[in-house]
């Protein structure tokens, strides 16, 4: 069996608070490449620093790209420096695109508030694992005339 030596590093700024974002990106880099990356690094470091090391190369820089990557990109532009043979299945198909779709137009107007989410799964041996999530959602608001009955 072939020894791994692939490395990935995530720098990211402290000031900036963006640790949560590297650690779900390292995570899905992880689960991607689990039998080709050895070894994963999350950097801290500050000024406003979002990049991305493939074996010592620049894959992505959020100040160079003026945004941050999308993951299905990120793990495309990895794939490209540790595993150029791997296929990414649905990550490879052209046009791909998040999965998250913008609300429909309308022109009725809504209330944007404040929700909480949560999501609980059993894991094997009847342990609960959940997680919660603060968003907004958007609700009709009711019409501003009254309606007659006629």
């Amino acid at each position: 069996m072939e020894t791994m030596s692939n490395k990935v590093e995530i720098r990211y700024c402290t000031q900036c608070r963006w640790l949560l974002r590297s650690a779900w990106m390292a995570q899905e880099l992880l689960t991607t490449f689990e039998q080709e990356i050895a070894e994963l690094t999350l950097q801290p470091v500050t000024g406003g620093v979002f990049d991305v090391y493939a074996n010592g190369k620049l894959v992505w820089s959020r100040k160079k790209a003026g945004r941050f990557p999308e993951i299905t990109e990120l793990k495309q532009l990895v794939r490209d420096q540790i595993a150029p043979g791997k296929g990414l299945g649905h990550a490879d198909r052209k046009g791909s695109q998040s999965i998250a779709q913008p609300l429909p137009t309308t022109h009725e107007p809504v209330s944007v508030v404040p929700a909480l989410f949560s999501a609980y799964s059993v894991r094997p041996g009847g342990q609960m694992q959940g997680a919660v999530a603060v968003g907004v959602v958007a609700l009709p608001q009711a019409s501003a005339t009254p309606q007659m009955a006629a």
